[in-house]
């Protein structure tokens, strides 16, 4: 039997029967299943930062759509000659300086790996910030660069309190060094 127009994520029952010619058939069940749910969408986006040579600034990675979600990992990427890791800045529920692979931020690539340890979900805001990378430009005047969202070495995944996959859509930030000489930039959110 071919059973159409269920909902995702429902629970639903059923009952056997068998019909035959001259026998009368008690139903067997209730039988049960849940149809999958459906994959998160969650867009990932950097801020535009900038700033002069000499100056610190923090650039943040935020999401739309994250909504109970127990995992989440991936790489950035940018160039060093740009600008340069100074720290971070957490944004997620028990997240810290052990959730970050930092071994390669010399060559302009930060890893991380997050989650959420009783699996009960975490849900925030709308273009809330899941992290920080703070940042000092040591490139000229006018040069820039995008913080890009790599899968190397760690693929970008997101996963649900369901255990699906969230589909990412991913944009990259981008970097400038501005004119004017050297300074301290404000470390002030932007987006």
């Amino acid at each position: 039997v071919l059973v159409t127009n269920l909902l995702a994520g429902n629970n639903y029952e059923f009952y056997v029967r068998e019909e035959c010619d001259s026998f009368n058939s008690v139903n067997a069940g209730p039988f049960g299943f849940a149809t999958m749910a459906p994959n998160a969408n969650v867009t990932v986006f950097g801020d535009s930062i900038d700033g002069p040579q000499g100056a610190l600034d923090t650039l943040f990675v935020r999401a739309i759509g994250f909504v109970d979600l127990i995992s989440a990992q991936g790489t950035l990427s940018w160039d060093t000659t740009v600008a340069r890791f100074d720290g971070l800045i957490y944004g997620l529920p028990n997240m810290s300086l052990a959730n970050f692979g930092q071994t390669a931020v010399s060559q302009g690539i930060l890893t991380f790996s997050w989650n959420d340890p009783p699996l009960t979900g975490v849900t925030i805001a709308d273009s809330a910030a899941i992290f920080g990378v703070k940042m000092h430009y040591t490139g000229a005047a006018g040069a820039a660069c995008l913080m890009d969202f790599v899968q190397n070495p760690t693929p970008w995944e997101f996963v649900d309190v369901s255990f699906n996959t969230a589909q990412l859509t991913l944009q990259a930030g981008h970097l400038l060094v501005t004119g004017g000489g050297t300074g301290v930039a404000s470390e002030a959110v932007r987006s």
